[in-house]
């Protein structure tokens, strides 16, 4: 048998709340389905001044550009949605599965594929990252992809003096400010160095560099292409005298030019020109070749030297100041390669296999 009893005011005033709270709750809470809260926003100035409202959180994160790719990996590569392009066989080692798995969208000129703005509207990225210089951005094109609801936002990425703003404006912009000092500090510390160490070369024994790309040895880079760009920070001199007519910088040239030119030393992609150069007579009579100061440049996981350009140029930097004046800049580059590796790529190697990237030179 149950009793009736009475409940006491302040109790029954009590579960009176209790209903009322739960119905307003419930209400609330559908409320909230049928009209979701609109996600936080903040408006920043990019690298380019350009003002822009992105999410205040932002998950997903795409760019056109493989140079800005490298720098988001070296960030965060959880952060990316795809790839503007796919990695060789020979730098897979180096990423992870999940990145090596993003689908592959296209982008900018140096990726040779178009955007796919089908599949770039499948992916959804919060924001889509630009470099600046790379013709991958202009005015109209950030308007059309803003109007697909994509915020873009410019950084500047085309020399290594740049990278340690660089990395310190993606950090703020994706809340990864710790991991953005770490690395943003390493490159200003690499510039220091080499910035201290070339200012007591007296100009009279700069050495000239000629960076001839691929073809053979009859192409370079201009003195404003930002693929020669390391030559004048490591103490070398450029001449080439040429002024950028493409974005890439590169010229070709006939031997004579080269012949005099003259160069003291000469750095190249091309490794049959530089396998090769040292028994070819027309290169007989370059003193690079007498004095067989004829750089590979390591292009492993990425070239140490552009194409694309990235901040494997801060290593690449060190290599070439210590190539070029071993006296004057003195660096253990096999473990600089090690220890660059771990920071950067979050890749664990040994001297030996540093040794095989730096190759013989």
């Amino acid at each position: 048998m149950f009793w009736k009893t009475r409940i006491k005011p302040n109790l029954r005033l009590f579960f009176i709340a209790a209903y009322g709270f739960a119905i307003f709750m419930a209400v609330d809470f559908k409320a909230q389905e049928i009209h979701p809260r609109a996600p936080r926003s903040r408006e920043i100035i990019d690298m380019y001044k350009r003002k822009v409202v992105v999410p205040d959180q932002i998950a997903r994160v795409y760019t056109v550009s493989p140079s800005v790719m490298y720098l988001l990996y070296s960030l965060d590569p959880d952060l990316l949605a795809g790839v503007p392009r796919k990695v060789q066989d020979s730098q897979m080692p180096f990423f992870t599965k999940s990145f090596l798995a993003l689908p592959e969208l296209g982008g900018s000129s140096g990726t040779g594929m178009n955007l796919n703005i089908e599949l770039l509207l499948k992916i959804k990225p919060d924001v889509l990252i630009v470099w600046g210089d790379d013709g991958s951005y202009d005015e109209k094109t950030a308007a059309n992809l803003e109007k697909l609801g994509i915020p873009v936002v410019a950084v500047a990425a085309d020399s290594v003096e740049e990278y340690a703003d660089t990395f310190e404006f993606l950090g703020n912009l994706l809340h990864r400010e710790e991991r953005a000092k770490e690395l943003s500090d390493y490159a200003r510390k690499v510039l220091d160095e080499v910035k201290t160490a070339v200012a007591k070369i007296p100009a009279s024994r700069r050495v000239t560099v000629y960076n001839t790309r691929l073809g053979g040895g009859l192409n370079a880079a201009c003195v404003d292409s930002h693929h020669a760009r390391l030559i004048p920070l490591a103490g070398g001199i450029n001449p080439v005298p040429c002024v950028s007519k493409v974005f890439t910088g590169i010229e070709n040239l006939n031997m004579e030019q080269v012949i005099l030119m003259n160069p003291a030393a000469i750095l190249t992609l091309d490794e049959e020109f530089a396998k090769n150069v040292y028994s070819d007579n027309r290169w007989a009579g370059i003193s690079a070749v007498k004095s067989r100061k004829v750089y590979l440049a390591p292009s492993v996981p990425v070239n140490w030297f552009g194409g694309p350009p990235s901040h494997m140029g801060l290593l690449g930097l060190q290599w070439l100041t210590n190539a070029l004046y071993p006296q004057d800049y003195l660096k253990d580059i096999e473990k600089e390669t090690v220890d660059f590796m771990k920071l950067f790529f979050k890749h664990d190697m040994t001297r030996e296999e540093a040794r095989k990237i730096i190759g013989g030179n």
